[in-house]
């Protein structure tokens, strides 16, 4: 396995739980074609809507949820067990 993304859905909108990409093969484009191809997958079945957090220090996993169209909508104070807040984001499909 390279690459692997998980999402649970509702009737109309998703949430990206995670993508994990295996460190020898980053940035090499990977995640973004995980991105592009479940979002053309979730829109043929009729979602509207897909969610996601990140890590606010996880700023390359920022810059590529931006890239791909994802608009930062709130941010979960101290959400991780860590203390660190966590950036929710969001895009319309």
């Amino acid at each position: 396995i390279i690459a692997l993304i998980t999402i649970s859905t509702t009737q109309f909108d998703a949430d990206i739980e995670g993508i994990v990409v295996d460190n020898e093969y980053r940035n090499k484009g990977y995640a973004m074609q995980l991105l592009e191809f479940s979002q053309d997958y979730l829109k043929k079945k009729g979602i509207e809507k897909i969610f996601l957090e990140v890590r606010n220090s996880n700023t390359p996993a920022k810059n590529l949820y931006i890239k791909n169209g994802y608009k930062q909508i709130s941010v979960r104070k101290k959400y991780y067990s860590d203390g660190e807040d966590a950036v929710i984001m969001a895009k319309e499909i």
